[in-house]
C-alpha cells in the first residue's frame, strides 16, 4: 500500500518537492515566528536509508501558498529543554535536519524565524536532492546533536572512520560518483514505489544540475565547454537535430540522461550548480 510519504511525493513529482500546510496549528502570536514539531520533519527524514542512499538528504524551505516564492528565512534553529541549536541555511533560504530518534522523543521542535510577517502563508516545502558533503567527497554528520553520539558498533556498521587529518573538499564530481548517486536517486524511489500503486511513481529518467550565476555555470552551459566534454546542450524553445538528446536545457536547469550518466568520463565541477535533484517523469 502506498503510504502517505509517497503519496506526497507523487502529488508533486516534477519539481521533486511538495508542500503541507499542517503547521497552521503550530502558528505563534509572533508573525514572524513558526514553531513547528520535529516529529513532522522525522517523519521524511526516516525514509532516507543513510546505508542504501548516502547520497541523499532532504532539503526544507517554505513556499508562499499564492506565489509560490521562498518565504525568506532569516534564521532556523532546534528547540530542546536543555539546548538550543542553529541550523544553516543554504542559498536556496532552505536547511537541513540531523535524523535522530533522540529528539522525536524528546518532542523537540522547530522554530524558523521569518523576515517578513507573512509566515500564515507559508508552506512547508520538502526537497529531495543529493546531499553536498557526499557531492564533495567530505564526512557526512550522522548527527550533530551535543550530546548524543555514535557508538562503535554503530559507525562500524555504517562504515564511519575517523579521518586522521582533516578531509580535504573536491571541487568536482567525478564519473563514477555521478552515477552512484543517479543509482541512489533510483533506489529511493523505487523504496517508495513498491506495491499496488508502484506505478504510480514517477520514473526516474537521471539528473538535474541545477545551475548558479556563478562564470563557471555560463560556461557549462556554452557550446565550447559542451563540445570539450562529450555535453551537448539543447535550447530548452528547440527540437533537437541528429536524434534523441541525452542532455536537455531548461532555464537554469540542464537534464543529465541515465544513457548520458553511464557514458560519461568526464567531471563536473562543483562550483557550476546549486544542487542535484533527480530527473523524473
Amino acid at each position: 500500500m502506498l503510504n502517505k510519504f509517497a503519496l506526497s511525493v507523487v502529488a508533486a513529482m516534477l519539481p521533486l518537492t511538495f508542500v503541507t500546510s499542517a503547521q497552521a496549528e503550530n502558528q505563534t502570536h509572533d508573525s514572524r515566528q513558526l514553531t513547528i514539531e520535529y516529529k513532522t520533519f522525522y517523519s521524511h527524514l526516516r525514509k532516507i536509508d543513510i546505508e542504501d542512499t548516502p547520497s541523499l538528504q532532504f532539503a526544507f524551505g517554505f513556499l508562499h501558498e499564492q506565489t509560490k516564492q521562498s518565504c525568506e528565512i532569516d534564521k532556523a534553529l532546534i528547540h530542546t529543554q536543555k539546548v538550543d541549536i542553529p541550523l544553516e541555511l543554504n542559498a536556496m533560504n532552505r536547511f537541513s535536519l540531523p535524523k535522530e530518534r533522540a529528539l522525536k522523543l524528546a518532542d523537540a521542535e522547530v522554530t524558523i524565524h521569518f523576515t517578513q510577517p507573512h509566515q500564515a502563508a507559508c508552506q512547508l516545502s520538502v526537497l529531495l536532492q543529493a546531499n553536498p558533503l557526499w557531492l564533495a567527497e567530505l564526512p557526512i554528520e550522522i548527527t550533530g546533536i551535543p550530546g548524543v553520539e555514535l557508538t562503535d558498533e554503530e559507525k562500524a556498521k555504517l562504515n564511519i572512520q575517523e579521518p586522521e587529518t582533516p578531509a580535504i573538499a573536491k571541487t568536482a564530481v567525478d564519473a563514477q560518483r555521478l552515477q552512484q548517486l543517479n543509482a541512489h536517486f533510483k533506489t529511493f524511489f523505487d523504496s517508495m514505489g513498491g506495491g499496488l500503486f508502484s506505478f504510480m511513481m514517477p520514473e526516474t529518467k537521471g539528473i538535474k544540475l541545477h545551475l548558479n550565476n556563478s562564470d563557471a555555470a555560463s560556461m557549462l552551459k556554452s557550446k565550447v565547454f559542451a563540445t570539450k566534454h562529450g555535453i551537448e546542450v539543447v535550447n530548452a524553445k528547440a527540437k533537437p537535430v541528429g536524434g534523441p538528446s541525452h542532455i536537455q536545457q531548461a532555464g537554469d536547469t540542464i537534464k543529465l540522461s541515465d544513457e548520458w550518466i553511464q557514458q560519461n568520463q568526464h567531471a563536473l565541477p562543483l562550483n557550476t550548480f546549486s544542487h542535484i535533484t533527480a530527473w523524473v517523469k
